[in-house]
């Protein structure tokens, strides 16, 4: 399977000479078409107008590349910056996750378990993740799908969520989306920040963070450290009793961002983070185990060097790499006397991207780029089930994707947007593909409302655990790629000037060939078709600057294999989220969040019958509050109560939730 064919390799090549011979056009022609400066007032005419329209200091990277403006894209964008995760009291990103509309979370029991999320329906395969622009998604996991567990949100700036296809300018996995975490980015005089908290569950938390910079020069590091004793992972099957051993957790997580001016116009970038994590386990749904155990290392690191080369063409390459190194052992005990497994995965990526953007004053702006990347893994699996010991080693095996991109986005009266992409992907198992995208926005007048729309096409090769055999299921050469077709379409009023902001968006999927596991679980197979259509709505109302609130609300009637006409379980029809911040005094801040998951199709897998078994769940809704206070200019205390009606619910099922938890803590800024 791991073959290249000569005639792809010459199509990559003729299209990347076609990218280089269009980007020298398109340099010659915007040098020759560069206009004399204008009036100095004109200019602050013109920037009064913009000004009017968008707030220039609210941009994203994520949604082409670039900073903008969301109103510039016609994409479904949301924003958690690190203010709003601090007042909600989020330690985890899976956490911050949970009120952004269109995205359904789940967590596999207690802190250390299997933690992912759907976006509009969507499998967790489909979503890319990146922290500060590395891609983080599994190459050594079944599915290539990213496992939120281990992700705190210590040292982050903000977190980007695009909802909707994004493959023309990221690629096979972000067919559903992309969630983009970004660090801190240090300025000014040197500060130093001290946080330590204790909870609930023998938790206890410690961080610490340095950051500074200067016009050629910044810096931002943190490390953070938590230990919990933890819950039962796996929850007690109704009208069962007896002991549940508690699962513990450890997370030691490093991050840190540099950036030096090397000339006038060119900056050197690093950035870096490093996890290493421990965790135990349960052996499934309903099933406790005591010896259990995982851990976790986890690295992603990149070096960009960004160039104004003229007024008109900047560029930037940046060279990324992660790698993941995951271990597993299960050890004999009183329910398992002569079980013993023991495995290890690990997953490396590496990218190289070369990035051009080329503008034409304000009206159009051109990106193109070419990259190349490598994913591979290797595995090894030991277990002695009373039979004799095996061995099942999965050889390292890689696979090489290369690609080049194209996207025009062209800004009108700065009311009309419009912006068309076009990728061509050669993969080196799968051979060549072209997906493309279609996103506009249009700003009426005066009422300011805001119409937008997107349209894109989507290709997603199986993974290598997919097409070759593994210690538990047998490969499928035969499988063939997954391809989509995902529009939505939208619209935005603002009123008052923006204290109060309605969005409603109706977004609908169709997957062709989706990638799925036999109903014996012991091969991956195609499906012929999945649909999900939907409707999600966010509200924004800050009638004062010390009072704000913010809903979302996703309604998902159709998540429905066509194949066999059944709905994807964990899939709820109808989920939400409210949270209300108020800074009642100075220096004082109270949060309150309720999130709500509607009732939902769910399966579980049942170790004495060795078969699945079916169930409903029921609708559940936490509430959640926050509190700080600066007692001093740099003393902050807060507290947290999760889950304050200690409501008793299972997502997934048969996998253990906390109950009423308390969490107080102390933050220095020096």
């Amino acid at each position: 399977m791991n073959r290249y064919h000569g005639r792809n390799k010459m199509t990559f090549y003729v299209f990347l000479a076609f990218i280089l011979c269009l980007t020298i056009t398109f340099s010659t022609s915007l040098l020759l078409a560069q206009d004399a400066p204008a009036e100095e007032d004109e200019e602050t005419q013109e920037e009064e107008t913009k000004s009017k329209v968008i707030r220039l200091d609210d941009v994203v990277v994520s949604a082409t590349k670039t900073e903008i403006d969301p109103k510039e894209t016609g994409a479904s964008i949301t924003v958690i910056e690190e203010k709003q995760l601090e007042n909600r009291g989020d330690r985890s990103v899976i956490e911050a996750l949970r009120s952004v509309p269109g995205l359904t979370v789940y967590r596999q029991g207690a802190p250390g378990g299997v933690s992912t999320l759907f976006i509009r329906g969507a499998d967790a395969k489909n979503m890319l993740v990146l922290i500060d622009g590395v891609e983080v998604n599994d190459p050594s996991g079944i599915d290539r799908s990213f496992d939120f567990a281990n992700l705190t949100t210590d040292n982050i700036d903000r977190i980007e969520v695009i909802r909707g296809a994004q493959s023309t300018l990221y690629g096979s996995d972000a067919t559903g989306g992309i969630i983009n975490i970004i660090t801190k980015r240090g300025e000014g005089k040197p500060s130093l920040t001290l946080q330590t908290e204790a909870g609930s569950y023998y938790s206890f938390r410690e961080a610490l963070t340095v950051n500074g910079g200067t016009d050629d020069a910044h810096y931002s590091f943190g490390i953070a450290r938590i230990d919990t004793k933890g819950f039962s992972t796996a929850a007690r099957e109704p009208g069962t009793s007896g002991h549940m051993d508690k699962d513990g957790y450890t997370n030691t997580t490093f991050s840190g961002r540099t950036g030096y001016r090397i000339t006038d116009s060119s900056w050197l970038t690093h950035v870096l983070r490093y996890t290493d994590a421990k965790a135990e386990l349960d052996d499934g749904a309903y099933y406790d185990d005591p010896n259990y155990t995982q851990s976790s290392k986890q690295i992603s690191s990149a070096l960009s060097l960004d160039q104004q080369v003229f007024m008109w063409w900047k560029h930037k390459i940046i060279l990324s790499y992660m790698n993941i190194e995951r271990r597993y052992e299960d050890k004999t005990d009183d329910a398992e006397p002569s079980e013993f497994t023991k495995s290890w995965y690990e997953g490396t990526h590496h990218k190289a991207e070369w990035q051009h953007n080329f503008m034409l004053g304000d009206v159009d702006e051109i990106t193109m780029g070419a990259e190349i990347q490598e994913n591979s893994t290797t595995s090894t699996t030991y277990s002695d089930i009373g039979f004799g010991a095996s061995t099942d080693q999965f050889d390292e095996r890689d696979i090489w994707e290369r690609a080049a991109y194209l996207q025009n986005h062209l800004k009108l009266m700065n009311r009309i947007f419009a912006i068309a992409g076009i990728r061509y992907n050669d993969h080196e198992a799968f051979g060549d593909e072209i997906t493309y995208s279609l996103s506009g926005s249009l700003i009426f007048p005066l009422i300011e409302t805001r119409l937008k729309g997107n349209y894109a096409t989507g290709f997603r090769a199986p993974v290598m655990t997919q097409i070759y055999d593994t210690a538990y299921t047998t490969g499928n050469p035969d499988l063939k790629p997954e391809t989509s077709i995902t529009w939505d379409i939208g619209i935005s009023q603002p009123i008052m000037d923006e204290i109060f902001i309605f969005e409603a968006t109706y977004f609908e999927t169709e997957y062709r060939n989706k990638i799925d596991i036999n109903d014996a679980f012991t091969q991956y197979i195609n499906k012929k078709e999945v649909i999900t259509k939907g409707i999600e709505c966010a509200l924004h109302f800050a009638p004062a600057d010390t009072l704000s609130f913010d809903a979302a609300y996703t309604y998902l009637p159709i998540a429905k294999d066509m194949e066999n006409n059944e709905r994807l379980i964990r899939r709820p029809r109808h989920q939400g989220s409210v949270h209300a911040n108020w800074k009642f005094l100075p220096g004082a801040n109270l949060n309150l969040g309720i999130n709500y998951m509607g009732k939902r199709d769910d399966a579980w897998y049942d170790e004495s019958i060795f078969d699945t078994r079916d169930a409903k769940m029921d609708e559940y809704y936490t509430i959640d509050i926050s509190a700080s206070y600066w007692l001093l200019e740099s003393i902050q205390v807060f507290g947290i109560v999760e889950n304050m009606l200690n409501e008793d619910y299972e997502f997934p099922a048969g996998y253990n939730t906390p109950g009423r938890s308390y969490y107080a803590g102390l933050k220095a800024v020096l």
